[in-house]
């Protein structure tokens, strides 16, 4: 609030389409959104990558559980 209050003088603003005249506040509060936005979106999809790639393993690792318990199973013969 008192940041807001200490900057109110306006700034031009102009994003290749779009021109505006906003205080530094606000610019500011909506580049920090802006910037959070994009990190959680960012955040997400590399957690979605994560966890298809931990799915992935866990199924490998099950595979390999298996065919070591039925290699000890297999009982050794004596070449003697």
């Amino acid at each position: 609030m008192v940041f807001t209050v200490l900057n109110t003088v306006s700034v031009e603003v102009d994003v290749y389409f779009y021109q505006a005249t906003v205080p530094v506040s606000v610019l500011i509060f909506v580049s920090l959104l802006v910037g959070a936005l994009l990190g959680v979106f960012v955040s997400l999809g590399l957690s979605l990558q994560h966890r298809s790639e931990i799915r992935k393993l866990r199924k490998q690792l099950a595979l390999s559980e298996e065919e070591v318990a039925n290699l000890r199973k297999i009982p050794i013969k004596d070449s003697h």
